[in-house]
């Protein structure tokens, strides 16, 4: 899945079947960037520069931060 772009199925099929690896937040930040790069090659740019600004404002926020843009969303 990786290999042709879908990478929301890729960290979905993770997330059931190995979430471990998502709690290496190296791993999840190069998903995250390759989405970036997809949504990019796809001409999404308003897609892609609102996706990596929401995963960029988690990695700023603390979870437990209920002031945080992002903090409805801390449990996804």
């Amino acid at each position: 899945l990786i290999e042709i772009g879908d990478i929301d199925s890729s960290i979905n099929l993770l997330r059931i079947h190995a979430p471990f690896f998502l709690d290496d937040h190296r791993l999840l930040f190069r998903l995250q960037k390759q989405k970036f790069i997809e949504l990019l090659r796809r001409d999404a740019y308003q897609e892609a520069y609102e996706e990596f600004k929401h995963f960029l404002l988690a990695l700023i926020f603390d979870k437990d931060d209920q002031t945080s843009p992002v903090a409805n969303e801390a449990g996804e």
